[in-house]
């Protein structure tokens, strides 16, 4: 398999999130999924490794969303009420913060990782 296009993120210097490896080991096990596609992984891999916002290195923004979605799924929440959670959080974190603030947004990032997620 051709590793050209694998984002090296042990060599950038950037504070990792406290969650990011367990995140980060999550993508790379469905990487052959973007074999052609390098720059969906490349932007899945930064997601990973971001923080939801600056200086609170215990979620990243893929990690949040990933936990949100499973919560949804197995809660039973509406997309409205979702749609209505994350616009909230998203005003209620710090300017700047990196959370999405769509269902749209959310399931599409949730679904590039080969989910078969029925959210």
């Amino acid at each position: 398999m051709d590793m050209s296009y694998v984002v090296d993120s042990t060599n950038m210097n950037i504070e990792m999130p406290a969650d990011a490896t367990e995140t980060i080991g999550m993508v790379e096990v469905v990487e052959e999924i973007f074999i052609g596609n390098p720059e969906k992984f490349r932007g899945l891999i930064e997601d990973a490794e971001k923080s939801l916002y600056k200086g609170y290195p215990n979620f990243t923004k893929l990690s949040t969303i990933i936990k949100l979605l499973n919560l949804k799924t197995k809660s039973g929440v509406s997309d409205k009420c979702f749609i209505e959670l994350l616009v909230l959080m998203k005003n209620m974190l710090p300017e700047g913060n990196k959370m999405y603030s769509s269902t749209y947004e959310a399931k599409k990032a949730f679904k590039a990782m080969g989910s078969g997620c029925m959210c």
